[in-house]
């Protein structure tokens, strides 16, 4: 795993081989079923590398539950780059609805509120505010205490 990693985060074709080789969903799986904090980091940092923006293989391979790994372990500029991710998802209506059946994800979210990094902020901002079109996500929204964050 500190292999590819390695390898994609040096080189941009590298990244792309080991994309096509078809490493994101091993990599994903892997990160889905640790337990270990430090594996999940080591798992996180890796798929950056590979990953280079591009969170969508991931998503399709683990969902939201991928994601949000990634944001509980991963560096201040990762969780940047896969918040991104979310908010673009949330755009779509049938994403912010599968978001909904899990409001330890919405937690999760609301949490990056706080992050140290301005830009992660403002796309978990983004990301809620997309999810706040849904009447039930409003509500939960409410209760967090972090509806007038998105409104």
């Amino acid at each position: 795993v500190y292999a590819l990693g390695v390898v994609a985060a040096e080189d941009a074709a590298a990244a792309a081989a080991v994309q096509r080789a078809g490493a994101v969903a091993p990599l994903t799986t892997l990160l889905l079923s640790s337990s270990s904090v430090e594996v999940k980091q080591h798992l996180s940092l890796t798929l950056a590398h590979v990953a280079r923006g591009a969170w969508r293989p991931v998503f399709n391979v683990g969902g939201f539950q991928a994601l949000l790994d990634v944001l509980a372990v991963g560096t201040d500029a990762v969780q940047q780059d896969v918040m991104g991710s979310v908010a673009e998802l949330m755009e779509d209506v049938h994403q912010r609805r599968a978001l909904l059946s899990d409001l330890n994800s919405i937690s999760a979210i609301v949490g990056l509120l706080s992050s140290p990094n301005l830009k992660t902020q403002a796309k978990a901002a983004s990301a809620l505010a997309a999810l706040s079109q849904e009447d039930q996500a409003r509500e939960v929204l409410y209760r967090l205490g972090t509806l007038s964050h998105v409104t």
